[in-house]
């Protein structure tokens, strides 16, 4: 039996918004401070939707400080009554994580994420499909000793959100994704005002180009000493390559993350899955 589900069943109602006309400060402010990392933009003095802004959208238009030229116009949207499995698609074949929902006056009315498709449908529901389909095999790995510049530009080079880390001896000992580099960012903020207003011959800044976020005209730069285990998760949650995409499911609602590292039977890593990718396993359910 397949599943009838709308929009309006899974949604979010309450939603983190950012207005326009706005500043790069704002929106960067408000992902520190609430926690959601990618977040809609309406017009100021209503809620019409002008379009998204997501983390990449601050780096990739790191000149740029209104608001206006940075938010993603042409992101996509669904209405309330709209099927599950259509917002299941968009997300598939945009790689979106976040959907906002509009009425018919593009009036912003809620939000739905992978997130909420995993927790009250996948997780719920038996998917006996395994993994290993599902599995990218190429994941960034770095040393957690890597200084954690480097560690994020071996992301970007990747266009990855992820980076493995690995010991001497190869062993995983730690993760560390896009919101990490994100959430950290409000602790630089703060270490580098401090850092300016006392300047010393050993302060620990690099002052190379290398940067991470941008706040209106000036560049947030991390310490040279900080390294990628010193902010890595490093209660790893892994998964075998022969799990079943239910328990991979409840596994990253009940942690709450977005992706889990896939090892083999001798614990050697063989690659990694997103909470995206167990979408596709449950579109055949789907109406």
């Amino acid at each position: 039996m397949k599943l009838s589900l709308k929009v309006k069943n899974l949604m979010s109602r309450k939603v983190v918004f950012v207005e326009v006309p706005g500043s790069r400060r704002q929106a960067l402010e408000l992902m520190l401070k609430t926690g959601h990392i990618g977040i809609p933009a309406v017009k100021k003095g209503s809620m019409k939707l002008v379009g998204m802004i997501n983390p990449e959208d601050l780096i990739n238009k790191s000149e740029e400080e209104d608001l206006a030229f940075i938010v993603n116009r042409d992101y996509p949207t669904v209405k309330p009554d709209d099927s599950l499995r259509n917002v299941v698609e968009i997300m598939l074949d945009k790689d979106y994580r976040k959907i906002p929902v509009v009425d018919e006056d593009r009036q912003l009315v809620g939000i739905i994420s992978v997130y909420d498709v995993l927790a009250k449908v996948v997780s719920r529901i038996s998917i006996p499909d395994i993994i290993e389909e599902y599995v990218h095999g190429r994941v960034p790995t770095a040393w957690e000793e890597t200084p954690l510049r480097v560690a994020f530009m071996v992301m970007k080079h990747f266009k990855s959100s992820v980076l493995i880390a690995l010991d001497s001896r190869c062993n995983i000992t730690g993760i560390i994704t896009l919101d990490d580099l994100m959430k950290e960012a409000e602790v630089i903020i703060r270490e580098m005002k401090s850092s300016l207003t006392a300047p010393s011959e050993g302060m620990a800044w690099s002052w190379d180009p290398i940067t991470i976020v941008y706040v209106t005209r000036s560049v947030l730069f991390f310490p040279e000493t900080l390294k990628l285990k010193d902010i890595m998760t490093k209660n790893i949650v892994t998964v075998n390559e022969y799990a079943s995409v239910s328990h991979c499911a409840k596994l990253m609602v009940e942690k709450d993350i977005d992706q889990l590292p896939v090892v083999d039977l001798n614990g050697e890593l063989k690659g990694i899955i997103y909470d995206i990718d167990l979408l596709k396993a449950i579109t055949k359910y789907l109406k």
